[in-house]
């Protein structure tokens, strides 16, 4: 008798190769002469889909990238993937984050992962079950603007080690569990792809892949 196919196993699998495939994409889009020549979210939020739209359609991942998914709660996330196909265009693959590090010109480090009372955070609000409440594994895009991509990860863990040991002030709680680990820091292309884990308050926990890629020369 043949095994039960695992449809959880292979979803994940699916999101997996996606992640990678933007993963792969990002030193292209910055190295585009196309390229906005403003580096603020803005400007580059928009541009990174439509680039990675045009790169799918050579490949044979049946899948479009949208900027500004709805969320359900007055918010948008700026990255959702769903099916390139008319029979369920509308359903979300998994969603990206992204944020500026720093996050802006007043060099805050700490945004990427919580804006405290703000609630501007890129972990923070994913924690929140505000973007990407119905998902599993998700991404967040990291454009850095300022020092290296293993500088920005001991920011990041710092930051995270800061809110350790109390509910902060939306009542998350934060462990050194929820550090960032890299999976590949590749000095070449000057882009990191890290993951981390982080739990949240009504749903399992959230795996997290932070794909940075350094837009300094």
């Amino acid at each position: 008798m043949l095994p039960s196919f695992d449809y959880q196993s292979r979803g994940d699998e699916f999101v997996h190769n996606i992640i990678i495939f933007v993963y792969k994409q990002l030193d292209g889009w910055r190295d585009n002469p196309r390229l906005p020549t403003s580096k603020t979210e803005p400007a580059l939020n928009p541009d990174l889909p439509k680039y990675l739209n045009a790169c799918v359609s050579k490949t044979e991942l049946n899948i479009q990238f949208v900027h500004e998914e709805p969320q359900g709660n007055r918010r948008s996330i700026d990255v959702s993937v769903s099916y390139n196909d008319t029979a369920k265009y509308n359903e979300i693959i998994t969603v990206f984050e992204c944020k500026r590090l720093p996050q802006t010109e007043k060099n805050r480090k700490d945004e990427y992962v919580t804006g405290h009372k703000q609630i501007t955070g890129g972990i923070q609000r994913i924690k929140l079950e505000l973007h990407g409440k119905r998902h599993t594994v998700v991404g967040i895009i990291g454009y850095v603007q300022k020092d290296s991509c293993p500088e920005w990860q001991v920011i990041i863990n710092n930051c995270i080690d800061n809110l350790c040991g109390k509910p902060d002030e939306n009542s998350l709680i934060w462990d050194t569990d929820e550090h960032l680990t890299e999976i590949e820091y590749d000095i070449a292309h000057r882009k990191y792809h890290g993951i981390s884990k982080h739990t949240r308050t009504t749903v399992p926990a959230v795996i997290i892949h932070h794909l940075w890629v350094e837009m300094t020369s």
